[in-house]
């Protein structure tokens, strides 16, 4: 079985920048205001 790597918002936020734009955007869409990093927005 394939592990893929953790994919949490801080962790893509340290190595894909745009990535985690990308994805914060939408969870903002969704409303997924929990599953936000906000140090990392507000960063």
């Amino acid at each position: 079985m394939t592990k893929f790597p953790e994919t949490t918002s801080s962790n893509i936020y340290d190595r894909d920048f745009l990535l985690w734009v990308q994805t914060t955007a939408n969870l903002l869409k969704v409303g997924k205001f929990t599953e936000i990093n906000i140090p990392n927005l507000i960063e």
